[in-house]
């Protein structure tokens, strides 16, 4: 594939986030204006397979898709790269980062092992993990999770499958690890097809319309409607302000008038081409 358009505004955000460091293991050469805290290493899906066959002890083969499934594993697959870390996280690029470390403090990071953005459930595009045996492995007591890792298929392994393991070794009594997930903490689908206009990120934070900020904005299915042409680089190494809305991110504020004209211009054009 190829970095998506959004790409430089997602490295701006990762950059406000200096304590942060973000690993990205890729067959694409780097973009440019990369933050350094932000490393990309060489890596392809081939390696990802035998390599998540010889750290988790079990047959592996997934493909550019279903690998998702193995982010719960990722502590275990590259604990090379992982030594010395605290904690170790997987994530998505679709989303803009705000101010994470004022919502997962010092004081959340001492008191738990698992810590997520969503409302009790582990989440794909954000879900953190206490670098220790108990955490890190945590994925190898779902049943069949063998089964899953060995199938190219999708098994959604690391938000439903473990997440309903997870709420029911800690109904029990006998998780054993002490989990952070009782508020939903990221932006996402539902919230912002209800409130669609006046989300921004400004220094470091992101903000909705009338100002309460937010850890991060997840656009998974915006992406989809984004317009090129493509962000540029240069630029948004050096931004202070983001606007997102259905049809991109911008280095500028849109107003709810330009973003009804562009859904209008857009819907025209549906009309023409059919």
């Amino acid at each position: 594939g190829r970095w998506p358009l959004w790409m430089p505004a997602f490295l701006r955000t990762c950059a406000t986030n200096a304590d942060i460091d973000w690993l990205f293991f890729t067959d694409l050469a780097p973009p440019p204006f990369a933050p350094p805290n932000v490393r990309f290493l060489p890596f392809t899906l081939d390696a990802l397979n035998r390599r998540a066959t010889e750290r988790c002890g079990t047959p592996v083969q997934k493909t550019a898709y279903t690998q998702v499934d193995l982010k719960p594993a990722y502590g275990d697959i590259f604990a090379p790269e992982l030594a010395g870390y605290d904690f170790w996280g997987h994530a998505d690029i679709d989303v803009l980062w705000g101010r994470l470390r004022c919502f997962f403090p010092d004081e959340t990071l001492a008191a738990h092992d698992v810590i997520s953005s969503r409302l009790r459930a582990t989440s794909g595009h954000f879900t953190l993990f206490r670098n220790a045996p108990a955490a890190t492995g945590l994925y190898r007591l779902v049943p069949g999770w063998e089964a899953m890792f060995a199938d190219p298929g999708l098994h959604a392994f690391d938000e439903s499958k473990i997440s309903r393991h997870l709420r029911a070794l800690l109904a029990e009594g006998r998780a054993p690890v002490r989990v952070a997930w009782e508020q939903e903490l990221v932006v996402d689908r539902p919230e912002l097809n209800r409130r669609p206009h006046g989300w921004h990120w400004r220094d470091g934070g992101v903000f909705d319309a009338r100002g309460r900020e937010r850890a991060y904005l997840h656009f998974a299915e915006w992406k989809h409607t984004f317009q090129p042409p493509p962000l540029d680089p240069a630029a948004c190494a050096q931004a202070r302000y983001f606007a997102l809305t259905r049809y991109g991110v911008h280095l500028r504020p849109v107003s709810r008038w330009e973003h009804l004209r562009t859904a209008w211009r857009l819907w025209r054009q549906r009309r023409v081409m059919t």
